[in-house]
């Protein structure tokens, strides 16, 4: 539902889908028993539900056909005896082993179905021909065994084995087919035996087709009011498809039988609850609201859809109305039910806990929320109290803290990260106001650690709290670790102490004997820790059992100063259902018992208990690193985040669709990954990502990973949850896609630089609020937004967005720095307004010596607190990052309405080290190698000499020394690009007592950037000494000091950057006693927009080229002095197709007289002339080349035609390191004619008769297009003056370039491009043209 793929039921008014359609529930504060539309829940109103099939699947299709299922005392007590092994095993299915490929393995730890356990293969027993037959008629006799039952419908759920349809049809019609299916058994033919089945769980499709899953043995669990309730024991997977195995692979049927073998266990692992007619996904509250109409529809049409874990699977079945009778929804988490006694008086103790689907998955792999606010490890938990037909009911909810944060790394307990991200906001804002809306008033309980490494998410959590500001919702911190500390977990009443006001006023759900309501529970206490599962729920336990109190009271069942402590049988039973509770959620999660349960069953910690909490954690550990990444692909594949089937490249491509080979979906930090094939449908509205788990031909360039490829998965994005594009600067073919389903973004990389920008500007081009200048999404409501006019008509474009290709100047940014040192005071709210004016577009405020104890009321640190002092001032502004180290913080604030024009967002600390880069008196002169032999001996020594030198280095420092310069922070830092200009903020600190004022030291960045060549402006805030103000390149703004040092602001800027404008500086003379002055600098700095992001990709030859000549390096510096580098260069830059390099030159001052040949695709001289060229220059080494030093050519002087001479410095690591020489000569596309005026007309854009296939081919470019092979003759342009005169300034602009929908003849288009056209003759299908497929491979590479 959260991703689009799921459309919910219009008559359903669940809570979950009430809030979709902008409705409420009914609110808690009126009193229920008022209302006379309120009836109990009438069970035996909805309709009948088939509880009992037997499955039969014959050569033509699998038939489900539903039997009488007489549910007595008999049929319960045999659920708790195994289930017998007939001594005529099943005979095979037609297209696999059933024994090999559906019979799931035995549950682990389940100690509460000892039954259930069994070998590995199982047999279900052969059910004879003739009783299925006789089954058929409604007149004939039916032998007593329950296995021989009388049908309990005229009909049966049909499955086409070749078509795949379902349908229903009465059982005279299938007779016949089941008579042929009688004779075949009987006589000895490969069949599939009937199965008898209990439910229907769902139809997963995998590489060799559909499969049914089938429930073959069920546990009677409880009786809830009236209805039984059931716990799924096996369950089976039948295949569907007739010809399914035989048309895979080798390779495709082991990975089949991994994906079958890995789905049975799964589902075998988790604990899914059903009932046939009672609703186990709603409490007795939402039940109570229910209408009458509601109450009489079918469950899966009133469930609640968090719960609802099969929804996916019986989308096929669900979607025909006439089949809701086989729609048997499962719910995941635990259920016990007790009859109990008190003072004399019987009661029924039920638990119920409710494991929410929306964000599930593995511990480590599912953290916190998605942009929608759905949390990971959402429980709902339910405790009721049924005395004499009254019902009293209780309910907690759990889940975790709802901030977009990961919690991934090495170690047995990694360090949890908040995301930096520009959904945190909203994400919280949705998950806060779902609750609302469904539970009332919430209590936020959070029992992580107010120190160490779980601080920064719990201030976050707070912090996001306070900004919420909504009073229905109350934020209690409690330090479990340290309060309980030493097992002095009777500090735990210290929190029952904090909440008990409140959860006397909420209080708790009754309904009488005739179900009217006479309480209504009003708000809920949500609790959390890191996992939701070890501490949350002891103290869960320890509400409930407050509660328990008042509701038995209430009741009559104990009086006031009656204990529950003192009635020791249901003491100890209460606290059983708890700790069970918490081992079923914990190995739903991690795969292990939960920790603590000694003192959730005794009341007290134990020895044997800590020991088995150590076991247990050991345990998580292993799970973690060998075992989470299979489950949570299966948990994906069963909810239905991705699918599978069988695919191939050579498949054709539907019309319309665009297809991009050759992509390598990856990880961060990682840039090996799985060779992908991306779509973009916008018959559809989706871009779908299919993993082919083959190699297909990928470029030498893009590595991939061993082990599986994930063979098969095909996961859809629509076009609706599709929340922003980002290009990297990181790797110029790699880009981002966000995504309202996942806290992280989508990593695709691309073949090349030119085939991400195609596939960018496409999916802009049919998604046009995702291109720059549009909204982000971030206010826009996706979940009705409709991205493309259902009748095939262009997007509606705003102006503005799509420019023609002339260099365009934006409003300017309006900016804002300031700079305080507040040595340990707190400033007041005068002097917060004296110093930051409001009104500027962008915000970055330093802090240092933030050490104030922050107002009565907050557990945040004083660093969080400063930040959100800061977030309340600008409430109109958005936090896009916050970095703190020991003594500096640092914030980001950028206008909401500017969000998506920021990309790249990235923040680090700042480090500082001695001037180093001198070469090394240490290392020898190599030999000069004559063979092979000999460069292996020279990379030999050279690895030699390395360490020893790396050894005497360690030696002649001190510990002391080495340990301070490495572990010691002065600063954070931010940096970000804003549509195409790159920012740098510095935020230092200088501290005379660690840093060695006679020693010259070079301040620099963690992450690998270069200050003087990767960023446009580089500004440096903070608590400055005069050495660093004096520093070359750097102009001094503001300084607090008169003399030079204190609170100051220093800018640079690259050589090709603009001047900012309208500077104004200051120093505010009021700061508290204690504290220095604060400074200011506000300016505007002109921002570049490129041109259209739909400007076209043009074939080769009309591309612009670069030429660089007469190319010399001058003062290099080597790794040792007595070597000289074996240099070459290499040109590169995010708008060419290929990097540019050079030959190997033996010298530290070397020529390279070979000319360098580069193609760009942007091809406007005035976009080109405000971009720049990267150059780098490298030692080449048998093990690994040696960066020596990089820099940049700006293009700012180029012209068509004409030489651009230039001399740029060297750098590496901030520090001089050479100068390069030479000349670029940069020649224009060739001229083309002019095209039709109608190019850009609506009807002729929005029509792509057929499919695109875009990527690379080994080695080299490859551009393919699929035409009509007759069609009008158009030549495409690309003039600037006849673009302008004959398109509207704001046209939109087909993303494949002009000419794109007016195609040639494949022998027109081969001649003027001077290529090879390879023409298929095609059938002419109804309604489409023939078509000829040019393919254009240039002779060179790129």
């Amino acid at each position: 539902l959260s991703r689009g793929l799921l459309v919910p039921c219009p008559a359903c008014s669940c809570p979950v889908c009430m809030m979709s359609e902008g409705t409420s529930i009914p609110s808690r504060s009126t009193s229920p028993t008022s209302s006379p539309d309120v009836r109990p829940v009438a069970i035996g109103a909805a309709p009948r539900m088939h509880t009992r099939f037997y499955v039969h699947v014959t050569d033509a299709s699998v038939i489900v056909q539903p039997i009488v299922d007489v549910e007595n005392d008999d049929d319960i007590k045999s659920t708790s005896k195994p289930t017998p092994t007939p001594s005529a095993p099943l005979s095979p299915p037609t297209i696999m082993e059933m024994e090999e490929y559906t019979s799931p393995k035995d549950r682990s730890g389940d100690v509460t179905s000892p039954t259930l356990r069994s070998s590995t293969t199982f047999k279900l027993p052969r059910i004879p021909s003739s009783n299925i037959l006789s089954s058929l008629s409604a007149t004939a006799p039916f032998p007593n065994s329950p296995s021989n039952s009388p049908p309990s419908s005229t009909s049966s759920l049909v499955i086409d084995r070749a078509t795949y349809k379902l349908s229903k049809k009465t059982n005279e019609v299938i007779r016949d087919e089941l008579v042929e299916y009688q004779q075949a058994q009987t006589s000895g033919s490969k069949q599939t035996g009937p199965v008898e089945a209990y439910g229907i769980i769902g139809i997963i499709n995998m590489l060799a087709g559909p499969y049914l899953i089938v429930i073959t043995q069920r546990e009677f669990i409880a009786m809830i009011d009236g209805a039984r309730v059931y716990r799924v024991g096996r369950t089976q997977v039948l295949p569907v498809s007739r010809s399914g195995m035989h048309a895979l692979n080798e390779d495709e049927r082991r990975e089949e039988k991994d994906y079958v073998a890995s789905f049975s266990n799964y589902i075998d692992s988790c604990k899914f609850y059903f009932s046939y007619t009672y609703d186990l996904t709603q409490s007795a509250q939402r039940v109570s609201f229910m209408s009458p109409e509601m109450r009489s529809q079918a469950l899966y049409l009133r469930v609640d859809y968090r719960f609802f874990w099969n929804r996916y699977l019986l989308n096929t079945i669900s979607s025909q109305e006439s089949l809701g009778s086989y729609v048997l929804p499962l719910m995941d988490g635990f259920i016990k039910s007790m009859p109990c006694e008190i003072n004399g008086i019987e009661f029924d103790y039920v638990f119920i806990s409710r494991r929410g689907c929306l964000r599930t998955g593995a511990r480590y792999h599912t953290r916190g929320a998605d942009p929608l606010g759905n949390v990971a490890n959402y429980v709902e938990t339910e405790q009721v109290i049924v005395y004499n037909g009254i019902v009293s009911s209780f309910v907690q909810i759990r889940g975790s803290i709802p901030l977009l944060w990961q919690q991934k790394g090495k170690g047995m307990k990694p360090k949890p990260v908040v995301d930096t991200s520009v959904f945190q906001e909203d994400a919280f804002r949705q998950h806060m106001e779902r609750l609302l809306a469904v539970y009332g008033k919430q209590i936020l309980v959070t029992l992580i650690d107010q120190k160490g490494i779980e601080t920064q998410i719990g201030d976050g959590y707070e912090t996001a709290f306070h900004l919420l500001g909504n009073n229905n919702i109350r934020y209690v911190a409690f330090d479990f670790h340290d309060k309980c500390k030493n097992n002095h977990y009777e500090n735990l009443g210290q929190l029952v102490d904090l909440v008990k006001e409140d959860l006397a006023i909420m209080g708790y759900f009754m309904c009488d004997m005739s179900r009217k309501p006479v309480f209504t529970q009003t708000g809920t206490v949500r609790t959390n820790c890191i996992d939701c599962l070890d501490r949350t729920n002891v103290v869960q336990s320890v509400l409930a059992h407050w509660m328990l109190k008042t509701q038995l009271n209430h009741l009559g069942i104990t009086t006031v100063t009656d204990r529950i402590e003192d009635h020791l049988a249901f003491e100890t039973a209460f606290k059983h259902v708890w700790a069970d509770n918490a081992d079923m959620m914990s190995s739903a999660y991690t795969g292990t018992g939960a920790l603590k349960t000694d003192f959730t069953r005794t009341g007290k910690r134990s020895m044997k208990g800590t020991m088995t909490d150590g076991v247990n954690s050991m345990r998580r550990f292993i799970n973690k690193n060998f075992h989470d990444d299979e489950k949570q692909e299966m948990t994906d594949l069963f909810l239905g985040r991705f699918s599978l089937e069988k695919w191939n490249l050579a498949d054709p491509v539907d019309p319309g669709t665009y297809r991009f080979v050759h992509v390598t979906q990856v990880e961060a930090g990682d840039m090996r990954g799985i060779p992908t094939v991306l779509q973009i449908n916008p018959q559809t509205n989706t871009v779908t990502a299919y993993l082919p788990g083959v190699t297909i031909g990928l470029p030498t360039n893009v590595g991939v990973t061993t082990g599986s490829m994930g063979m098969g998965q095909r996961t859809d994005y629509p076009f609706s949850s599709i929340l922003r594009l980002e290009k990297s600067n990181e790797s110029y073919r790699l880009l981002y896609i966000f995504h309202r389903s996942s806290s992280l973004p989508e990593m695709f990389l691309f073949p090349s630089c030119v085939i991400r920008e195609q596939f960018t500007r496409i999916l802009q081009y049919h998604v046009p609020r995702l291109g720059p200048g549009h909204s982000s999404g971030l206010d826009a409501d996706l979940t009705e937004a409709k991205d493309t006019p259902e009748n095939g008509a262009v997007p509606n474009v705003r102006a503005g967005t799509v420019r023609s290709e002339e260099h365009v100047i934006m409003d300017s940014l309006r900016l804002f720095i300031g700079s305080w040192n507040m040595s340990g005071v707190m400033p007041s709210a005068a002097e917060i307004s004296a110093w930051i004016p409001t009104g500027r577009d962008l915000y970055v405020i330093g802090a240092q010596r933030v050490g104030y104890k922050p107002p009565a009321g907050f557990v945040m640190q004083a660093p969080e607190h400063w930040f959100l002092v800061m977030r309340q001032y600008l409430p109109d502004h958005m936090a896009l990052a916050t970095t703190i180290s020991e003594h500096t913080a640092t914030i980001v604030l950028v206008r909401r309405t500017l969000v998506n024009k920021i990309n790249n967002l990235v923040t680090t600390v700042v480090k500082q080290r001695s001037k180093t880069l001198a070469p090394d008196p240490h290392v020898r002169e190599p030999k000069v190698p004559t063979g092979g032999l000999a460069r292996l001996r020279e990379a030999r020594d050279k690895l030699r000499d390395q360490i020893k030198d790396a050894a005497r280095d360690a030696s002649s420092k001190s510990k002391e020394r080495l340990g301070k310069e490495k572990d010691m922070v002065y600063g954070t830092a931010v940096y970000f690009q804003y549509v195409e200009t790159s920012f740098c903020f510095i935020n230092y600190l200088f501290d005379a007592h660690t840093i060695n004022t006679n020693e010259d030291y070079q301040m620099y960045l963690k992450t690998p950037v270069d200050l003087h060549h990767d960023f446009h402006h580089v500004f440096l805030l903070g608590d400055l000494d005069q050495r660093s103000i004096q520093r070359p390149r750097w102009v001094l703004l503001v300084c607090s000091d008169a003399k030079g040092g204190g609170d100051s602001v220093l800018w640079r800027a690259r050589q090709d950057a603009s001047l900012p404008s309208n500077i104004a500086v200051g120093c505010k003379d009021y700061a508290p006693e204690g504290s220095s002055n604060p400074v200011f600098a506000q300016f505007d700095i002109p921002i570049y927009t490129p041109p259209s992001p739909l400007y076209p990709v043009l074939p080769p030859n009309h591309l612009v080229t670069f030429t660089a000549t007469n190319l010399s390096a001058t003062d290099l510096r080597p790794r040792s002095a007595a070597a000289k580098p074996d240099a070459y260069v290499t040109i590169h830059g995010p708008f060419l197709l290929t990097a540019a390099k050079s030959n190997v030159k033996k010298s530290s001052s070397p020529v390279w007289s070979e000319p360098l040949h580069m193609q760009s695709f942007i091809t406007d001289q005035g976009h080109l002339q405000n971009l720049f060229l990267r150059v780098e220059i490298w030692d080449k080494d048998m093990i690994d080349d040696t960066l020596v030093c990089k820099g940049i050519i700006p293009l700012t002087d180029m012209t068509f035609g004409k030489p651009m001479t230039f001399r740029v410095p060297l750098m590496l690591q901030d520090e001089s390191a050479g100068t390069l020489l030479g000349e670029v000569l940069v020649t224009a596309p060739a001229p083309v004619e002019p095209e039709s005026p109608a190019r850009d007309s609506p009807s002729t854009i929005s029509r792509v008769a057929h499919g695109t296939v875009i990527g690379n081919s080994p080695g080299s470019s490859r551009w393919e297009k699929t035409i009509p092979s007759e069609a009008p003759r158009t030549v495409p342009h690309d003039t600037r003056e006849s673009r302008r005169s004959s398109s509207p300034r704001n046209a939109v602009q087909h993303p494949l370039g002009h000419g794109a929908d007016h195609a040639e003849s494949a022998d027109t288009i081969a001649h003027k491009l001077n290529f090879t056209a390879i023409t298929d003759k095609a059938e002419a299908n109804p309604g489409h043209e023939s078509v000829a497929h040019v393919v254009v491979e240039p002779q060179e590479e790129g």
